[in-house]
């Protein structure tokens, strides 16, 4: 008998597409474990970075793919008394959670990784679908060509 009829065939399964909303959260998701991975590199006095790949030309003109390190922006900052805020981004978008205050005060930066955690449990459970909707839609406007 051989490695191939051994194995087990099955139809092609259909491919479901992923939801908006669900797409959104995924993203979203994947951001902020990057604030969280980011915050906890920086209580360990580590650096945190992701890499990306990209497209270098060489000096002979060819072009090869190469890794870089991405750039990461933190989502909070402390204030002179020491005390921290979080401002939540969907691409350049900062996130209202009540119209007109889109910064949460966290206080303690020890608590910081609390509620980033807190913030992923609501997206997951879909609490902040229609923020993300709307940053969505902001984002959208007419293509301007040079």
């Amino acid at each position: 008998m051989s490695y191939l009829e051994k194995l087990k065939t099955v139809p092609l399964p259909e491919k479901k597409a992923v939801s908006p909303e669900q797409h959104r959260r995924t993203k979203f998701i994947e951001k902020l474990d990057e604030q969280i991975a980011l915050h906890s590199a920086e209580l360990k006095g580590e650096t945190y970075s992701k890499k990306k790949r990209v497209w270098v030309t060489q000096e002979d003109g060819s072009r090869v793919r190469a890794e870089r390190d991405a750039q990461i922006r933190k989502w909070w900052w402390a204030d002179d008394k020491g005390v921290t805020f979080l401002q939540m981004r969907y691409g350049t978008s900062a996130l209202e959670i009540e119209h007109g205050k889109p910064v949460i005060e966290v206080g303690d930066v020890a608590k910081l990784a609390t509620v980033l955690k807190g913030i992923r449990d609501a997206t997951v459970a879909g609490e902040l679908d229609k923020l993300l909707e709307s940053a969505a839609q902001s984002r959208k406007g007419p293509i301007r060509r040079k």
